[in-house]
């Protein structure tokens, strides 16, 4: 042999015993324990570690409780350290209003870890919980990182539970704890998974094991329990230590709440000169890419150097997006690259703009960016584009999705519209028959109540659910003004006498609409203390398809006194002037559409004829009853009600929806509201 292969043979040798040319060591057992409590607000424990290298400490539990809020841990120490929870571990199985069994995984690295010796497993849960089992299992000569990969299954029912995992990295270790909603015994079901613990309580089981998988690649873990139960399974594969790969992932590996304008950044691996990145959110391209891929069109985003081992994505990152990212370690002398685990993350849900983090761009965020403008630094939050900047640039993100909130229509409507008697845009949760409100409401055994989002704008509205063939679907009775009947007084304005008054509501059919009730409202007159008799009345109902007026005198023209007792006195009434509008608001061409119905009523003055009943749709005049003779010389009461109703003579052909929204009741001309 040459001197020359001599002294590359004992190079060799030396590196060899040495471990220079070693990738990293085997990960090695070290130590297990486990303990059950039950109808407990805590679970404890002592777990010896022992003194190797990177070691690692892996807590499994399982509760079984009928509530899903005692079921959140609420801290899990070891030696009075926090614990990590096992990003994607946690599931639960069971009845939503029953018992419900869940499995979870927590870990802690060296660096948190104390030196050898027993120490405490504490966990504390949010309540009490009926049943608790935990397993402690320490390793060694393993990555410093979360798990490479993570998979959770369950079974409503049965004795077995299997899960599939996906390692990453040649010589990983799978960890795994199940639980049962019955206190069985659990036994592997695949001769590479080692039992490393085995509890029961009075009523539940879990178990957990530890499996080496030798090449990177898909096994399945599995176990059986001798007692048929709910089931779950929590399962999470951690790397060995290979000092030449990439570690340390930030954002975290499985992190679900990423902002969107994140730097990616990793530990280099020793020995690395550069670093390959590959970032995208398919996983098979992250995968599969290698640096042969053209640079910036694909997920390979070309060859950094050592110093740089971050990398910032282009613009911001989508909302909810899943990312994967890998990161290649290459050194210029040894031409193998150390390639790198692929890890995950997903952006939070955000909108660009949405600085209030409800959901849209209103007029909050616009003040926020108003009193923000031109500000600088981490501090701003009125920041749309992330760059640490409040300008024109976010201000044409703000305004490129703002949608504007306007007031609701009542919102102070008494100081805004003096000349206004009543407002009503049901945005107010309050009962409905009170002081201030109505007399009278009939939801029809919950068919006419109001409902977010069927409103206005979607707003809060009234829906009324006509049954098929029903008559009668609810409604409700305002009383304002002087009035005898002391039931029917809530104090809206009640020492004033109105001869004329408008009404407005919104009124909607729903799409696939059929057929033309007969009964909308009427303004009226009260006139007695004792009964619901009535001096005069302004039906606003319908005529065909369309709405029409039909106006109703009830007092005798000779002696002006009220002829009609009680209410609804047909045979006394006089019909004075019936007139039809003209849109056709009821026939199927007119479905799903809000239009503005504005009423105005207006008596006689004695001894005259010169009364009015008209209307409007969307401030369009569609017809008018003029020259009426509404109450003779009656001047004891005037207009003091409006009925608004959902009647149907012949009962509603189907099942049917329509709309009510933004009642108001004036003594002047109120028009459609524009905010």
């Amino acid at each position: 042999m040459s001197n020359k292969l001599t002294l590359y043979f004992y190079l060799i040798l030396i590196l060899c015993l040495t471990g220079g040319i070693s990738r990293g060591e085997d990960i090695v057992f070290d130590a297990n324990s486990s303990n059950s409590a039950d109808s407990s607000w805590s679970l404890s424990w002592t777990h010896t570690i022992g003194g190797g290298q990177n070691r690692i400490l892996i807590v499994g539990l399982g509760g079984e409780d009928n509530s899903d809020n005692d079921l959140v841990v609420s801290s899990i120490r070891y030696n009075s350290i926090n614990m990590h929870r096992v990003i994607g571990s946690s599931i639960t199985e069971g009845e939503p209003t029953g018992y419900k069994m869940k499995t979870e995984l927590y870990y802690l690295l060296d660096d948190e870890l104390p030196s050898s010796g027993g120490y405490t497993i504490a966990v504390n849960y949010s309540g009490e919980v009926t049943r608790i089992c935990g397993g402690g299992i320490s390793l060694a000569n393993v990555a410093q990182e979360p798990a490479e990969a993570v998979d959770t299954n369950s079974s409503t029912w049965g004795n077995n539970v299997s899960t599939d995992i996906t390692t990453q990295t040649d010589g990983a270790w799978v960890v795994d704890i199940a639980g049962s909603g019955d206190p069985g015994i659990f036994t592997p079901t695949d001769i590479d998974m080692v039992e490393q613990f085995n509890v029961p309580s009075s009523g539940s089981s879990a178990a957990g094991s530890t499996r080496l998988v030798s090449s990177a690649g898909q096994v399945t873990m599995s176990w059986y329990n001798n007692s048929i139960s709910r089931m779950t399974h929590s399962v999470a594969a951690f790397s060995p230590v290979n000092l030449e790969r990439a570690t340390n992932p930030a954002p975290m590996h499985l992190d679900t709440d990423v902002v969107p304008d994140i730097e990616i950044s990793w530990v280099a691996g020793q020995g690395a000169d550069s670093h390959d990145v590959y970032f995208g959110k398919d996983f098979d391209d992250v995968n599969t890419a290698d640096n042969t891929w053209p640079v910036g069109t694909s997920v390979y985003k070309g060859n950094h150097t050592i110093d740089a081992n971050t990398y910032d994505p282009v613009g911001l990152l989508e909302s909810e997006q899943t990312y994967y990212w890998r990161i290649d370690e290459v050194n210029d002398t040894d031409p193998n690259i150390s390639r790198g685990n692929i890890w995950n993350f997903t952006v939070e849900q955000y909108i660009p703009g949405d600085f209030t983090n409800d959901g849209v761009i209103n007029n909050a965020d616009i003040g926020m960016l108003s009193d923000q403008w031109l500000d600088s630094g981490s501090e701003v939050t009125a920041d749309a584009d992330f760059d640490d900047k409040v300008n024109f640039k976010d201000f044409a993100i703000v305004a490129n999705d703002w949608v504007p909130i306007f007031p609701d229509e009542c919102d102070d409507w008494q100081t805004l519209h003096p000349e206004w008697i009543f407002c009503d845009d049901f945005e107010v949760e309050s009962t409905f028959v009170r002081t201030g409100r109505y007399f009278e409401y009939d939801n029809n055994a919950g068919d006419f109540v109001p409902v977010e989002g069927v409103g206005l704008d979607e707003s809060i509205g009234m829906r009324v659910i006509f049954q098929a063939g029903e008559q009668t679907a609810g409604g409700f009775k305002l009383a304002f003004g002087r009035n005898p009947n002391s039931y029917m007084n809530k104090g809206i304005r009640s020492t004033e006498d109105f001869r004329e008054i408008y009404y407005r509501m919104y009124l909607k059919m729903q799409d696939g609409w059929v057929g033309s009730p007969a009964k909308l409202s009427r303004a009226t007159c009260f006139s007695s203390a004792s009964d619901w008799s009535q001096a005069m009345i302004a039906h606003l109902w319908s005529g065909g398809y369309a709405l029409r007026v039909d106006p109703v005198r009830c007092v005798d023209l000779a002696t002006s006194l009220v002829k009609c007792v009680g209410y609804n006195d047909f045979g006394n009434m006089d019909w004075i002037g019936a007139v039809n509008g003209i849109t056709q608001i009821f026939d199927s061409m007119h479905n799903d559409i809000w239009f503005c119905v504005e009423a105005h009523v207006r008596l006689n003055d004695p001894g005259t004829s010169n009364g009015v009943q008209e209307f409007w749709i969307d401030g369009q005049l569609e017809a008018v009853s003029d020259n009426l003779n509404f109450v003779s010389s009656y001047t004891d009461y005037a207009i003091n009600a409006v009925l608004f109703e959902n009647y149907w003579n012949s009962g509603s052909p189907q099942l049917q929806e329509r709309y009510f929204d933004n009642i108001v009741v004036s003594t002047q001309p109120i028009g459609p509201w524009d905010p």
